[in-house]
C-alpha cells in the first residue's frame, strides 16, 4: 500500500466539517461540532485509494476516510481534508451551536 499521506492512528487533530452547512443535512451533527479536536481511527477505504498519491485522490475527488471520535464520544466519519494540524487552517465559520 502506497499512501503517502496517511493519518497514523490515535493522532488528535482539528475537525472542520467541509460539506453541506444545514440543520437538514444528514451529517447536521458533525457540522455542530466543526472546530473540534478530534482523534483519528482506523482509516476505511485505505484498500480502496491507498495505492494513489494524495494529489490522485484530490483529482480523483476520492479521499482518504477515517473514523473519528469527539471529545464528547460523538463518533463519525472525516475526510482527510477535514483533519488539520491547526486551526489555522480553518476556512469556514464556526458552526451555530446544535
Amino acid at each position: 500500500m502506497k499512501i503517502d499521506h496517511f493519518i497514523e492512528l490515535g493522532t488528535q487533530l482539528w475537525y472542520e466539517y467541509h460539506c453541506y452547512e444545514g440543520h437538514d443535512s444528514c451529517d447536521a451533527n458533525l457540522w455542530y461540532h466543526s472546530h473540534q479536536k478530534v482523534i483519528v481511527g482506523e482509516c476505511t477505504n485505505a484498500d480502496k485509494f491507498g495505492e494513489l498519491t494524495l494529489q490522485e485522490r484530490q483529482e480523483d475527488g476520492t479521499p482518504l476516510v477515517y473514523n473519528v471520535t469527539f471529545a464528547d464520544g460523538l463518533k463519525g466519519q472525516a475526510f482527510e481534508d477535514e483533519l488539520l494540524k491547526s486551526k489555522s487552517f480553518f476556512i469556514r465559520p464556526d458552526p451555530p451551536r446544535s
